[in-house]
């Protein structure tokens, strides 16, 4: 009877163990997913075992931005991908925000080390690789578009808006920028280090440094204005610059203007001209602002409403200089009451917007609440009978 007593109490002592085993270890893979039409489009993929969601990672507060990251191979070009992360189950997907460069390798990199509390056995980081094949097209690219258009500029303006006709490289673009003034040589550190590009790309977003811009802030005292009011400027983009392709633009490419009065004056849609269409017509509606407004944030961003309805469906275009807003409708217009919805950040070529100047006294109170949306009415009339 002993021997048997002591036979139960060690089998039930071993099935107490195995009850209180930990479970497995998550198992963790990466790769990088080229997208089937694209080679420069990629997913970098973080699949883990079924024990194991990410959402862990969110919870415990540490954010995706240091475990999943995507950056250049060679250490040359030294460049971190930005994108986005998005969560599928035990999958974690990394998303770049521009197109990568032909002809250059990445290396993605999952990393949980400084989660070995909540990720038992995963101490050393995964990697994985990809290099983007090169294509054989030769032609360069193009600069299509330099926004704004016009050829007078406050002396505190902001920013241009570049437009290329494919992807261009993007990692240590200023050293491809010159802003040179007539008579005297290259203006000295002009442009803000920042690099602001459109999702495919193609589209460049170069501030000059608002701390120039600024009056009486730091940079603008010891360094002074970027422009002077009465004098040419050259924008100037070297030839050297490449596409993603590797393709450079094989030619400079220049924006010649003449720096006016510094603009601090806000816009006012009190002063906006509405050129109202005719009933039943498939005419434009168009909105006079009689100055320059920001290219970019004119896309999208306005709206023509029925007065307590719903949006009207159509097509916007923004006229030569910027000047100027025009909306042509799908459906013929019916008479009634509209209005164009403005958001309230529209900024004119200094930053100013609607809701508040760019140089604003520090000693005033912050505005509570500026509106989102300003609204601007018109009214089509009915048509008259003959």
């Amino acid at each position: 009877m002993t021997a048997f007593i002591q036979r139960c109490l060690v089998t039930a002592a071993a099935l107490a163990l195995t009850s209180c085993e930990q479970p497995p270890a998550p198992q963790f893979s990466l790769s990088i997913q080229p997208d089937a039409d694209d080679a420069t489009r990629v997913g970098v993929v973080a699949s883990a075992s079924a024990s194991w969601r990410w959402e862990k990672l969110r919870s415990d507060g540490d954010g995706f931005d240091g475990c999943l990251t995507l950056r250049t191979a060679d250490a040359a070009l030294d460049a971190t991908i930005a994108g986005r992360h998005q969560i599928d189950g035990g999958v974690l997907r990394f998303v770049p925000s521009v197109p990568l460069l032909q002809g250059v390798e990445y290396e993605a990199r999952l990393d949980l080390s400084h989660l070995t509390s909540s990720v038992p056995g995963q101490s050393a980081p995964l990697t994985a690789r990809y290099r983007v094949p090169e294509t054989s097209r030769q032609s360069a690219p193009a600069v299509t578009a330099i926004y704004p258009t016009v050829a007078e500029l406050p002396a505190n303006h902001l920013k241009f808006y570049l437009v290329f006709s494919e992807p261009m490289r993007p990692g240590d673009i200023l050293k491809h920028f010159r802003l040179a003034e007539a008579g005297a040589g290259d203006v000295p550190e002009p442009f803000r280090e920042t690099e602001l590009w459109s999702p495919d790309g193609r589209r460049l977003t170069l501030w000059f440094h608002p701390g120039r811009q600024k009056t009486g802030v730091n940079l603008n005292v010891e360094m002074g204005p970027i422009l002077k009011a009465g004098r040419r400027y050259t924008l100037i983009i070297s030839s050297n610059w490449t596409a993603a392709s590797g393709i450079p633009l094989g030619r400079d490419v220049e924006k010649s203007f003449r720096a006016v009065a510094p603009d601090r004056r806000q816009p006012r849609v009190q002063d906006w001209k509405i050129h109202r269409p005719v009933a039943g017509s498939l005419d434009p509606l168009r909105v006079d602002f009689g100055e320059p407004i920001d290219w970019a944030m004119l896309h999208g961003s306005l709206r023509v409403e029925m007065a307590g309805g719903p949006a009207v469906v159509g097509t916007a275009t923004v006229a030569a200089g910027e000047a100027a807003w025009e909306f042509r409708p799908t459906v013929a217009w019916v008479p009634g009451d509209y209005r164009v919805s403005v958001p309230g950040a529209l900024e004119d070529l200094a930053g100013n917007s609607l809701v508040r100047p760019f140089e604003r006294d520090a000693a005033q109170a912050e505005p509570t609440l500026p509106p989102e949306r300003v609204f601007v009415g018109f009214t089509i009339p009915g048509r008259k009978n003959n």
